[in-house]
């Protein structure tokens, strides 16, 4: 088995991702783990390079996990699983494998708490919340998102899903002061202004849900069939301001969706 130097390789490989070219990059990460089979930087290199490949994400996670297991039998370091872990969960949740995700985020934290926490970014916190989101486990995914934002208050995914875990488990007052929050960072407009309007409605304050609702048809929704059925809705359902609001979202969705 050749062993030697691969930080040359480990390099070009790096450079090659950030030009996104991941053919090249990949050939790289392969001889420099042809040469240094050990390597944990060229494992994990070339995880990151089938992470960013369509399809090749299962193999993006075996990388890792060869990376974890040359840690565990050279360093033992707690902060490069943290890393590891975190990749693999956040590779999990784009396929939407949420246990799997939720297992990785767990790993993090575990060796998060062995690094020590006050070393650890917002990033293993705000992982574990979403895969626990996903998979209804709101009491969970509230601790951990708010851990998030504890790290790193003004980060837009931690605000966003903090929210959407707070209206989803019923607690509408914090659930605004997120979306309010989050409409200072200008991303899904529409959607955030529709979920303040589902909050208020949830609160009994239909001026304000309806004042939301307008915004966010003005800003574009057009999720027709969100709205006919959502509960969130159900407050302000027979307002006359809102059935002339969902006859404009139903003309913008059936517009969209013409065969």
């Amino acid at each position: 088995m050749a062993r030697g130097d691969a930080s040359k390789d480990i390099k070009r490989a790096e450079l090659l991702l950030a030009y996104r070219k991941l053919k090249e990059a990949e050939a790289e990460a392969r001889e420099a783990i042809r040469i240094s089979p050990q390597s944990l930087d060229a494992w994990m290199i070339l995880g990151r390079i089938l992470s960013r490949t369509k399809g090749r994400e299962m193999e993006a996670i075996e990388a890792f996990r060869k990376a974890i297991q040359s840690n565990s039998e050279q360093y033992k370091s707690s902060e490069f699983n943290v890393e590891a872990y975190y990749l693999i969960g956040d590779t999990f949740l784009r396929l939407e494998n949420y246990p799997e995700a939720e297992q990785a985020g767990r790993n993090a934290i575990n060796n998060a708490e062995v690094w020590g926490y006050e070393y650890v970014g917002y990033s293993p916190f705000l992982l574990l919340g979403k895969a626990l989101y996903h998979q209804d486990k709101l009491e969970g995914a509230v601790k951990y998102l708010e851990a998030a934002r504890y790290k790193k208050p003004n980060n837009p995914a931690t605000r966003w899903y903090l929210g959407l875990a707070y209206l989803k488990g019923g607690l509408y007052e914090e659930a605004i002061k997120e979306f309010e929050l989050y409409l200072n960072f200008d991303i899904k407009p529409a959607l955030t202004k529709y979920n303040l309007a589902c909050c208020y409605s949830r609160i009994g304050k239909p001026k304000w849900a309806i004042q939301y609702l307008k915004k966010a048809v003005e800003k574009g929704f057009a999720d027709y069939p969100l709205m006919e059925k959502d509960p969130d809705q159900d407050n302000i359902r027979n307002e006359p301001e809102f059935i002339k609001l969902i006859e404009v979202v139903k003309k913008r969705w059936e517009g969209k969706h013409k065969k």
